[in-house]
């Protein structure tokens, strides 16, 4: 298991181009508050079939709620000012895919050693440490 910290502006959008996505507040507009729910799923992601991954991505995210209709939202990588962090495992033939939306980037980290450990994948940690 490796954990490197590699260079900024990598795209770990799932296939679609989307990203898992929460409610919080955002700069301008307010969602409704609620406590952020960690989600680990990578059992039915990997669903079996773990040779389909090689390799874990930890990102920062931040959700914008859209302005126009604050029913809707749209979450975008940011590792510099991340509302949560999200897990992503690789996949072999391109993309990646979310298994989990954690509060911290400690727990992050944590998620991610621990699939690291049982499928020996390589751990590439995009947040920005201050």
């Amino acid at each position: 298991m490796t954990t490197t910290n590699p260079q900024t502006g990598t795209n770990s959008a799932n296939r679609d181009g989307s990203f898992a996505s929460q409610a919080h507040q955002t700069a301008g507009v307010t969602a409704t508050a609620q406590p952020f729910k960690n989600g680990c799923y990578a059992t039915e992601v990997i669903d079996g079939t773990p040779e389909r991954f090689d390799a874990i991505e930890i990102q920062g995210v931040r959700e914008e709620i859209d302005l126009i209709d604050p029913a809707k939202s749209c979450c975008e990588v940011d590792n510099q000012n991340p509302q949560f962090f999200s897990v992503y495992l690789h996949e072999v033939e391109g993309g990646v895919a979310c298994v989990a939306d954690l509060a911290t980037h400690e727990l992050a980290v944590a998620y991610a050693e621990q699939l690291a450990g049982r499928y020996d994948w390589a751990i590439y940690d995009y947040h920005l440490t201050h």
